[in-house]
Protein backbone atom coordinates (compact mmCIF):
# COMPACT_ATOMS: atom_id res chain seq x y z
CA UNK A 1 0.00 0.00 0.00
CA UNK A 2 1.87 3.47 -1.21
CA UNK A 3 2.35 5.70 1.68
CA UNK A 4 -0.05 8.74 2.18
CA UNK A 5 0.99 12.48 1.92
CA UNK A 6 1.25 12.87 5.36
CA UNK A 7 3.08 9.65 6.39
CA UNK A 8 5.66 10.81 3.70
CA UNK A 9 5.87 14.42 4.96
CA UNK A 10 6.12 12.52 8.92
CA UNK A 11 9.05 10.76 7.30
CA UNK A 12 10.97 13.63 6.45
CA UNK A 13 10.01 15.27 9.54
CA UNK A 14 11.41 12.39 11.40
CA UNK A 15 14.80 12.30 9.61
CA UNK A 16 15.43 16.06 10.15
CA UNK A 17 15.05 15.17 13.86
CA UNK A 18 17.65 12.11 13.77
CA UNK A 19 20.20 13.81 14.69
CA UNK A 20 18.70 16.20 17.38
CA UNK A 21 19.38 19.52 18.55
CA UNK A 22 21.71 19.87 21.32
CA UNK A 23 21.55 22.98 23.52
CA UNK A 24 25.38 23.72 24.78
CA UNK A 25 24.35 25.90 27.41
CA UNK A 26 21.37 23.66 28.51
CA UNK A 27 21.19 22.81 32.26
CA UNK A 28 23.86 25.64 33.15
CA UNK A 29 21.84 28.49 34.25
CA UNK A 30 19.57 28.87 37.39
CA UNK A 31 16.74 31.37 38.11
CA UNK A 32 14.18 31.61 41.33
CA UNK A 33 10.64 29.97 40.57
CA UNK A 34 7.89 32.58 41.52
CA UNK A 35 5.23 31.15 43.50
CA UNK A 36 1.07 31.61 42.65
CA UNK A 37 1.53 34.82 43.86
CA UNK A 38 4.71 35.97 41.97
CA UNK A 39 7.15 35.72 44.72
CA UNK A 40 9.94 34.26 45.92
CA UNK A 41 13.02 33.78 48.41
CA UNK A 42 16.23 32.33 47.76
CA UNK A 43 19.96 32.86 48.86
CA UNK A 44 22.54 33.36 45.99
CA UNK A 45 26.06 33.79 45.80
CA UNK A 46 27.89 35.88 43.03
CA UNK A 47 31.36 34.05 42.39
CA UNK A 48 34.96 35.27 40.93
CA UNK A 49 35.62 34.57 37.85
CA UNK A 50 37.23 31.84 36.59
CA UNK A 51 41.17 33.35 36.89
CA UNK A 52 42.49 36.51 38.25
CA UNK A 53 42.38 38.39 35.08
CA UNK A 54 38.30 37.56 34.36
CA UNK A 55 35.84 40.02 35.44
CA UNK A 56 33.32 38.00 37.34
CA UNK A 57 30.21 39.36 34.88
CA UNK A 58 29.52 40.13 31.17
CA UNK A 59 27.00 42.84 30.09
CA UNK A 60 24.62 41.49 26.72
CA UNK A 61 22.20 42.88 25.24
CA UNK A 62 19.11 41.53 23.51
CA UNK A 63 16.07 42.10 21.74
CA UNK A 64 12.69 40.30 22.08
CA UNK A 65 9.18 41.33 20.47
CA UNK A 66 6.05 40.71 18.49
CA UNK A 67 5.71 41.74 14.72
CA UNK A 68 2.41 42.99 13.24
CA UNK A 69 1.95 39.92 12.20
CA UNK A 70 2.31 38.22 15.02
CA UNK A 71 5.68 36.48 14.87
CA UNK A 72 8.35 36.69 17.84
CA UNK A 73 11.64 38.36 17.03
CA UNK A 74 13.69 36.92 20.13
CA UNK A 75 17.48 36.80 19.42
CA UNK A 76 20.49 37.91 20.79
CA UNK A 77 22.06 41.88 19.60
CA UNK A 78 25.57 41.76 18.45
CA UNK A 79 26.14 45.03 19.70
CA UNK A 80 27.19 43.23 22.90
CA UNK A 81 30.03 42.72 20.65
CA UNK A 82 30.34 45.75 19.39
CA UNK A 83 29.04 45.04 15.64
CA UNK A 84 25.97 46.37 14.10
CA UNK A 85 22.11 45.08 14.37
CA UNK A 86 19.62 45.62 12.04
CA UNK A 87 17.52 45.73 14.54
CA UNK A 88 18.94 49.01 16.05
CA UNK A 89 19.45 50.40 12.81
CA UNK A 90 15.33 49.91 11.97
CA UNK A 91 14.82 51.84 15.59
CA UNK A 92 17.65 54.37 14.65
CA UNK A 93 15.15 55.16 11.24
CA UNK A 94 12.33 55.06 13.01
CA UNK A 95 13.72 58.01 15.24
CA UNK A 96 15.10 59.97 12.65
CA UNK A 97 11.31 59.44 10.95
CA UNK A 98 9.48 61.35 13.68
CA UNK A 99 12.28 63.87 13.29
CA UNK A 100 14.29 62.90 16.91
CA UNK A 101 13.11 61.53 19.86
CA UNK A 102 11.83 64.41 21.59
CA UNK A 103 9.74 65.08 18.85
CA UNK A 104 8.29 61.70 18.83
CA UNK A 105 4.80 62.46 20.88
CA UNK A 106 4.50 60.73 24.02
CA UNK A 107 1.89 57.65 23.58
CA UNK A 108 2.16 57.46 20.00
CA UNK A 109 2.22 54.67 18.08
CA UNK A 110 5.93 54.89 16.56
CA UNK A 111 7.30 55.38 20.40
CA UNK A 112 5.60 52.59 21.38
CA UNK A 113 6.93 50.48 18.32
CA UNK A 114 10.80 51.84 19.45
CA UNK A 115 10.56 50.96 23.09
CA UNK A 116 9.13 47.57 22.27
CA UNK A 117 12.19 47.17 19.75
CA UNK A 118 14.61 48.61 22.14
CA UNK A 119 17.28 46.80 23.01
CA UNK A 120 17.09 45.01 26.97
CA UNK A 121 20.51 44.36 29.00
CA UNK A 122 21.52 41.03 31.27
CA UNK A 123 24.14 40.56 32.99
CA UNK A 124 25.76 36.92 33.49
CA UNK A 125 27.84 35.88 36.66
CA UNK A 126 28.68 32.40 38.15
CA UNK A 127 27.21 32.29 41.42
CA UNK A 128 26.52 29.26 44.16
CA UNK A 129 22.74 28.32 45.13
CA UNK A 130 23.09 28.75 49.05
CA UNK A 131 19.35 28.71 49.58
CA UNK A 132 16.05 27.71 46.79
CA UNK A 133 12.98 26.47 48.67
CA UNK A 134 11.79 25.73 45.75
CA UNK A 135 14.25 23.48 44.45
CA UNK A 136 16.69 21.81 47.05
CA UNK A 137 18.12 19.73 44.33
CA UNK A 138 20.21 22.78 43.36
CA UNK A 139 21.45 23.80 46.48
CA UNK A 140 25.79 24.18 46.80
CA UNK A 141 25.94 24.00 42.68
CA UNK A 142 27.24 26.50 41.06
CA UNK A 143 25.14 27.93 37.97
CA UNK A 144 25.19 30.78 35.50
CA UNK A 145 22.48 33.67 36.82
CA UNK A 146 21.40 36.24 34.46
CA UNK A 147 19.89 39.21 36.15
CA UNK A 148 18.67 42.67 34.91
CA UNK A 149 19.62 46.24 35.38
CA UNK A 150 18.01 46.24 39.00
CA UNK A 151 20.41 43.56 40.37
CA UNK A 152 23.69 45.08 38.83
CA UNK A 153 22.82 48.44 40.63
CA UNK A 154 22.93 47.01 43.63
CA UNK A 155 25.87 45.15 43.07
CA UNK A 156 27.40 48.47 42.15
CA UNK A 157 26.24 49.81 45.49
CA UNK A 158 27.86 47.33 47.51
CA UNK A 159 31.39 48.16 45.49
CA UNK A 160 30.87 52.10 45.65
CA UNK A 161 28.32 52.45 48.98
CA UNK A 162 26.59 55.69 48.72
CA UNK A 163 27.57 56.76 52.67
CA UNK A 164 30.88 57.45 54.11
CA UNK A 165 30.49 55.14 56.67
CA UNK A 166 29.46 52.14 54.35
CA UNK A 167 32.81 49.96 53.85
CA UNK A 168 32.96 49.36 50.32
CA UNK A 169 32.64 45.52 49.70
CA UNK A 170 33.54 43.42 46.77
CA UNK A 171 30.35 40.83 46.17
CA UNK A 172 32.63 38.56 44.07
CA UNK A 173 34.91 37.89 46.75
CA UNK A 174 35.24 34.07 48.33
CA UNK A 175 36.20 35.08 51.95
CA UNK A 176 34.95 38.95 51.94
CA UNK A 177 31.89 38.78 49.97
CA UNK A 178 28.41 38.65 51.13
CA UNK A 179 25.25 36.39 50.27
CA UNK A 180 22.56 37.75 48.29
CA UNK A 181 19.28 37.59 49.40
CA UNK A 182 17.35 37.50 46.23
CA UNK A 183 13.52 38.87 46.99
CA UNK A 184 10.60 38.99 43.91
CA UNK A 185 7.75 40.86 44.44
CA UNK A 186 5.41 41.03 41.72
CA UNK A 187 4.67 44.82 41.56
CA UNK A 188 2.15 45.79 38.72
CA UNK A 189 2.10 42.73 36.55
CA UNK A 190 6.10 42.95 36.62
CA UNK A 191 8.90 41.15 38.77
CA UNK A 192 10.46 43.38 41.34
CA UNK A 193 13.22 42.84 42.56
CA UNK A 194 13.88 46.30 44.88
CA UNK A 195 13.99 44.19 48.06
CA UNK A 196 16.63 42.19 47.68
CA UNK A 197 19.97 42.74 49.44
CA UNK A 198 23.40 41.66 51.12
CA UNK A 199 24.21 39.40 53.92
CA UNK A 200 26.60 40.18 55.99
CA UNK A 201 30.52 39.09 55.23
CA UNK A 202 31.04 35.26 55.43
CA UNK A 203 33.48 32.99 54.17
CA UNK A 204 32.51 29.94 51.19
CA UNK A 205 35.82 29.04 50.02
CA UNK A 206 35.62 25.91 51.58
CA UNK A 207 31.87 25.17 49.53
CA UNK A 208 32.73 26.21 46.32
CA UNK A 209 35.38 24.04 43.39
CA UNK A 210 36.32 26.79 41.44
CA UNK A 211 36.42 24.29 38.66
CA UNK A 212 33.05 23.97 38.30
CA UNK A 213 32.76 27.97 37.32
CA UNK A 214 31.29 28.20 33.81
CA UNK A 215 33.06 30.24 31.54
CA UNK A 216 30.55 32.95 30.82
CA UNK A 217 32.90 34.92 28.12
CA UNK A 218 31.55 32.09 25.55
CA UNK A 219 28.26 34.32 25.64
CA UNK A 220 30.08 37.41 24.48
CA UNK A 221 32.10 36.17 21.45
CA UNK A 222 30.77 35.81 17.48
CA UNK A 223 29.77 32.08 17.65
CA UNK A 224 26.53 33.41 20.14
CA UNK A 225 25.28 35.60 16.76
CA UNK A 226 24.18 35.25 13.86
CA UNK A 227 25.23 37.24 10.47
CA UNK A 228 23.96 40.92 10.08
CA UNK A 229 22.26 39.93 6.72
CA UNK A 230 20.77 36.62 8.76
CA UNK A 231 19.20 38.48 11.34
CA UNK A 232 18.42 41.56 9.17
CA UNK A 233 16.47 38.41 6.76
CA UNK A 234 14.34 37.66 9.95
CA UNK A 235 13.98 41.19 11.12
CA UNK A 236 12.27 42.18 7.41
CA UNK A 237 9.85 39.25 7.53
CA UNK A 238 8.70 39.78 11.69
CA UNK A 239 8.10 43.30 11.26
CA UNK A 240 6.95 43.21 7.71
CA UNK A 241 8.99 44.61 4.99
CA UNK A 242 9.02 41.72 2.63
CA UNK A 243 6.61 38.69 2.41
CA UNK A 244 8.92 36.14 1.82
CA UNK A 245 12.24 34.84 2.85
CA UNK A 246 14.01 31.89 2.42
CA UNK A 247 15.15 30.24 5.88
CA UNK A 248 18.03 30.40 7.81
CA UNK A 249 18.67 26.32 8.09
CA UNK A 250 20.31 26.97 11.76
CA UNK A 251 16.70 28.59 12.86
CA UNK A 252 15.12 26.35 15.01
CA UNK A 253 12.08 28.51 15.18
CA UNK A 254 11.57 29.17 11.32
CA UNK A 255 12.93 26.12 9.83
CA UNK A 256 10.93 24.41 6.69
CA UNK A 257 11.02 21.15 8.98
CA UNK A 258 9.40 23.45 11.46
CA UNK A 259 6.88 24.53 8.60
CA UNK A 260 6.21 21.03 7.86
CA UNK A 261 5.63 19.49 11.43
CA UNK A 262 2.57 22.44 11.57
CA UNK A 263 0.79 21.33 8.41
CA UNK A 264 0.94 18.17 9.45
CA UNK A 265 -0.45 19.30 12.89
CA UNK A 266 -2.94 21.63 10.87
CA UNK A 267 -4.18 17.91 8.65
CA UNK A 268 -4.53 15.67 11.63
CA UNK A 269 -6.61 18.53 13.97
CA UNK A 270 -8.77 21.79 14.01
CA UNK A 271 -6.87 25.00 14.22
CA UNK A 272 -6.29 26.68 17.83
CA UNK A 273 -5.61 29.76 18.22
CA UNK A 274 -1.73 30.73 18.14
CA UNK A 275 -0.70 30.75 21.85
CA UNK A 276 1.39 33.77 22.47
CA UNK A 277 4.81 33.05 24.44
CA UNK A 278 5.01 33.38 27.96
CA UNK A 279 6.91 36.47 28.45
CA UNK A 280 10.17 36.68 30.31
CA UNK A 281 10.34 39.32 33.00
CA UNK A 282 13.41 40.84 31.69
CA UNK A 283 14.83 44.15 33.39
CA UNK A 284 15.25 46.93 30.64
CA UNK A 285 18.37 48.90 30.26
CA UNK A 286 18.55 52.68 30.85
CA UNK A 287 15.63 53.72 28.41
CA UNK A 288 17.74 56.71 27.93
CA UNK A 289 21.02 55.55 27.16
CA UNK A 290 19.31 53.44 24.59
CA UNK A 291 17.66 56.25 22.83
CA UNK A 292 20.69 57.98 22.59
CA UNK A 293 22.37 55.43 21.15
CA UNK A 294 19.56 55.09 18.36
CA UNK A 295 19.43 58.82 18.08
CA UNK A 296 22.75 58.76 17.41
CA UNK A 297 22.53 55.86 15.29
CA UNK A 298 20.04 58.47 13.24
CA UNK A 299 22.21 61.78 13.42
CA UNK A 300 25.66 59.71 11.89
Amino acid sequence: MAQSAIEKLMSAVNKTKSAGFTDPHEGKFWRAEQDSAGNAFCVIRFLPGRSEDDVPFVKTYSHGFQGPGGRWYIEPCPTTIDEKCPVCDGNSELVASGGGWKEIPEGSELKKTIRNRNRKVAYLSNILVVSDPKHPENEGKVFIFKYGQKIFDKVVGALTPEFEDEKPMNPFDLVEGCNFKLKIRKVENYANYDKSEFDKSSDITDDVDLSTLHDINTFVTAAEFKTYDALKTKYDMIVGTVAKVSHDDNDDDDSDAAAIAAAVKAAKAPKKEAKKPAAKVEEAASEDDDLAYFQSLADD
